[in-house]
């Protein structure tokens, strides 16, 4: 490694520099705005206290004063009404300077992996029989799900955690990796995008999937094609025989029959017509929340295939996106008016109201309800694109890994860290594992870092596998499916003890790693819960299996002697992280590098480990 050559577990010190001038700018501009929000609060007071001062002077006066004041009075109310709107956009503008201060501070968290300084992410966890989720922190308070705090909403979450929980095709792991390393260097777009997200009000996500489930369904009307007519013909009555009315033809008011048949023929179905409208007005509201990131989506710089392909598909309806939501809202406020008594019953027996704004909202929904799914995808790519994307510009110095679709099953890297650690603890490690009749044999003394190296590895190829950068300087693998057994606990619940526990989960190891084509296995410290004897002889059998079934992976252990049948010994690469005791004035002292060397490990520290804890001298 060259001098000034930043390593891949570094903090990465331009970036912290970024978002510290980002913070003291933003909040800077967040104080004057409230500085001028405070001024004109007094100012509105001023103006509403002269005005009603002119409007008692008015009141009181006659002659030019009255005029006068009154005219003062009208004065006084139009700058009042101009001030209440400038009042609220110095005000939105103090939100979104207040956000942004705070999406930077929260940049430096993300570079310490503060993680108490970092935002919860609402993203629901994985099953426990999830192949690695568990083991390899995907979820939890200091996971990978938290470091992507910049995720916003719901669609975006969705698919964030598709991404992360289960592999991509090579093909589109590359499409992903040119987005994320145009949207990389682009911080302004990106935190563009996420103060955006946050200062808007979270739709429901169940009301989002009722509009969409309405926006995709066969328009109703088309099978009550009687009601379209009926709306139509009868309100023409109505308007003729009034007509005819008015101007003397008829003598009686013959036009309430129709008025009576209309009003009749709107209230036929108005239970199934109103609730088709208020699935379209209810999730509506909620949808149209996201108008101003599809804007911003459409109006993106970007050359990626995958960022113009969802701009492509925002453009997709006849006006775009942004403008359909409008002309839907408008409808929307039309097709409200049942909600008003007064205005309603007239409309109805008028117009047959019901029926012809439904039909203005179902023929919105011929046009663009099977584009609304797609617009939510594209926004729901474009925040997980971001994320991806933030830790790339975070960590420059992190790699895009090389995924290779032909060969053995294998995955090598150079200079691999842990990408949850704080960068000045991250240690690097060259990594290789396969190709298939080979496992890594990882021996070490305890806290040594055995376990952080199988999570290295397999956190490393998760994010490899979803698009994004790895915290390594060089990665190459091929398509893997990823499978651990690290954390497991036994069940009081449902009578399972710790042993039984942990067989049943390197039983699902075995399981996919015979069912996939390409399985990358982590296995530590296997089957703890019985005697050393029957313990290796089991896991040297769990070894023999997944060896048989083609995959590779990496097997930590404090057992130096588990490869000793023929077999395994000639499939055992051993390697070892070792740690270091020294005696002191209070007791043992235990350092640990946590560099990775050739063969086995040669000494342990569980005694000194007692000696250290004060419980050396028991009889």
């Amino acid at each position: 490694m060259s001098d000034g050559e930043e390593r891949p577990g570094s903090r990465g010190g331009k970036m912290r520099e970024r978002y510290q001038e980002r913070l003291i700018r933003f909040q800077k501009a967040g104080s004057s705005e409230k500085d001028l929000s405070i001024r004109l609060g007094w100012v509105r007071v001023a103006v509403f206290v002269v005005g009603f001062a002119l409007y008692v002077v008015s009141d009181v006066s006659t002659g030019l004063l009255e005029t006068w004041s009154r005219g003062g009075m009208v004065l006084a109310g139009a700058v009042f009404l101009a001030l209440v709107v400038w009042h609220r956009r110095v005000r939105s503008r103090e939100r979104r300077f207040q956000v942004l201060a705070t999406i930077n501070r929260e940049g430096i968290a993300r570079l310490d992996r503060d993680w108490g300084s970092l935002p919860g992410t609402p993203i629901p966890p994985s099953s426990m029989a999830h192949p690695y989720a568990m083991d390899l922190d995907v979820c939890g308070d200091a996971s990978l799900f938290r470091l992507f705090s910049t995720v916003t909403i719901p669609p975006g979450r969705a698919t964030l955690r598709r991404w992360i929980l289960g592999p991509a095709h090579p093909e589109e792991v590359l499409r992903r990796q040119e987005a994320v390393g145009e949207l990389a260097h682009q911080v302004d777009l990106r935190q563009t995008l996420e103060a955006t997200g946050r200062l808007l009000e979270s739709p429901n996500p169940e009301a989002i999937d009722a509009f969409t489930s309405w926006a995709e369904a066969e328009p109703w009307l088309n099978s009550h094609r009687r009601l379209t007519l009926g709306a139509w013909i009868f309100p023409s009555i109505t308007f003729l025989l009034a007509g005819l009315h008015l101007w003397g033809p008829l003598a009686g008011p013959w036009w309430l029959f129709s008025l009576a048949a209309s009003f009749t023929l709107a209230s036929l179905h108005r239970g199934r017509i109103h609730s088709l409208m208020e699935e379209a007005s209810g999730g509506q509201e909620r949808f149209a929340r996201y108008a101003s990131l599809l804007t911003l989506l459409l109006e993106m710089e970007v050359t990626a295939p995958a960022l113009k392909q969802l701009q492509d598909s925002v453009r997709s309806s006849p006006v775009g996106a942004a403008r359909e939501l409008r002309r839907l809202g408008r409808r929307v406020a039309w097709a409200d008016a049942r909600y008003s008594g007064m205005m309603h019953a007239p409309l109805q027996a008028i117009l047959a109201w019901d029926i012809h704004m439904l039909g203005l909202l179902e023929r919105w929904k011929t046009r663009s309800g099977a584009h609304v799914r797609a617009w939510l995808d594209a926004l729901g790519t474009l925040e997980a694109l971001s994320a991806l994307a933030c830790l790339k510009g975070d960590h420059p110095e992190w790699a895009f890994p090389v995924l290779e679709e032909e060969g053995s099953p294998r995955c090598s890297a150079r200079d691999l860290g842990h990408p949850l650690l704080p960068p000045e603890a991250c240690v690097l490690n060259d990594v290789e594992v396969g190709p298939p009749g080979s496992f890594l044999f990882v021996t070490g003394s305890n806290m040594s870092g055995k376990s952080t190296l199988l999570r290295s590895i397999g956190i490393n190829a998760v994010l490899a596998q979803a698009g994004g950068p790895v915290c390594a300087r060089e990665m190459t693998m091929t398509p893997l499916a990823v499978h651990t057994s690290m954390r497991t606990a036994d069940s009081l619940a449902h009578g399972i003890s710790q042993y039984m526990a942990e067989l049943n989960r390197i039983g699902q190891v075995v399981d996919g790693a015979r069912k996939e084509d390409g399985a990358l296995y982590l296995l530590d410290e296997p089957l703890q819960g019985t005697n050393e004897t029957e313990r290796r002889i089991a896991v040297q059998t769990i070894l023999g299996h997944l060896l048989e079934a083609g995959a590779v992976g990496a097997v930590a252990t404090h057992d130096l002697h588990l490869d000793s049948t023929g077999r395994l010994e000639k499939a055992a690469r051993a390697v070892h992280l070792k740690g270091q005791v020294r005696e002191g004035d209070a007791g043992p002292l235990l350092s640990f590098d946590y560099r990775l060397r050739q063969g086995r490990a040669t000494s342990t520290n569980a005694l000194a480990l007692l000696r250290a804890v004060g419980l050396g001298d028991g009889g």
